[in-house]
């Protein structure tokens, strides 16, 4: 499985890495505490909002396999579109996002944008994980990236996804409107693409097979 940890990162993107020989780090989910006992004079949360919590909490389930991204490149492939490594990747984002509904709708409720942005919230998660790979990323930009370019690059994934996410609920908070946010979504991820394929220096061409690699061999 090209999946194998999936978990919400900082209670909005979600995230998901691989477990070969390849994948930098594999981010799962912390295993849910179990309830402390109830303290006598304490109020407590009331079932249906603590169930709730819970519900949050839990780790996105893994895709059972990947075949609609694979489809969905093997017939942009075959069409001669530009990108079909970004056009397969995005449709595994949203079969992920779909697979995980109740708690998509959940978490979207719970941040209070649209499950538009977050299915595109996720499709970001996701894409930021993959490309930590930093050998893949090597082999297809075609030279050796240094320990430093790799620790720098880890860095930007992270100090992304904080400003990222900081820039949406700032957006909540103020009550701005959805097309504020996707904005704002749009600059953040063009932004963090261009300065990945800069630090990394892959062309978009090579970028976009990197993203194609998981649906390649069927998506199994």
């Amino acid at each position: 499985m090209f999946a194998v940890a999936v978990s919400a990162a900082g209670g909005m993107l979600w995230w998901r890495a691989r477990s070969d020989a390849q994948a930098s780090v594999a981010i799962t989910a912390p295993a849910e505490r179990p309830r402390p006992a109830a303290v006598p004079g304490m109020r407590s949360e009331p079932d249906g909002v603590a169930a709730r919590n819970r519900r949050l909490q839990r780790a996105p389930a893994e895709l059972p396999s990947h075949e609609v991204g694979a489809r969905v490149y093997a017939e942009a492939v075959a069409a001669g579109e530009k990108n079909p490594g970004e056009k397969a990747f995005r449709a595994d984002a949203a079969a992920f996002l779909e697979f995980n509904g109740d708690l998509a709708e959940e978490r979207a409720a719970k941040e209070g944008v649209t499950l538009d942005e977050m299915k595109e919230l996720t499709y970001m998660g996701l894409l930021a994980m993959h490309i930590r790979r930093w050998d893949a990323v090597a082999h297809l930009a075609g030279h050796e990236l240094s320990d430093e370019e790799r620790t720098r690059g880890d860095e930007l994934v992270f100090s992304a996804s904080n400003a990222f996410k900081a820039a949406i609920r700032a957006h909540v908070a103020k009550g701005d409107p959805p097309e504020a946010r996707w904005e704002t979504i749009r600059q953040h991820q063009a932004s963090f693409i261009e300065k990945f394929q800069a630090l990394a220096r892959i062309s978009p061409e090579a970028f976009d097979r990197l993203l194609a690699e998981p649906f390649q061999s069927g998506g199994r």
